[in-house]
């Protein structure tokens, strides 16, 4: 695979971790926000829950 191409597939998906680091952070702030400690602790340690707190905050892709 040419080099140009290998760069593009690198910068995208270091634009997706961006893009998803920031919808955790942002369901982080929410839960905080609303004193949901629990739920954000949960959160870290269940993907499907989190998940559901994404779709409950409609914080989308």
């Amino acid at each position: 695979m040419c080099t140009a191409i290998q760069e593009m597939m690198k910068s995208s998906e270091a634009k997706g971790e961006e893009r998803g680091e920031a919808r955790i952070n942002q369901l982080n702030l929410c839960l905080i926000m609303d004193h949901r400690l629990k739920e954000l602790e949960r959160a870290a340690r269940e993907p499907e829950y989190q998940s559901q707190l994404l779709r409950e905050y409609k914080i989308s892709r």
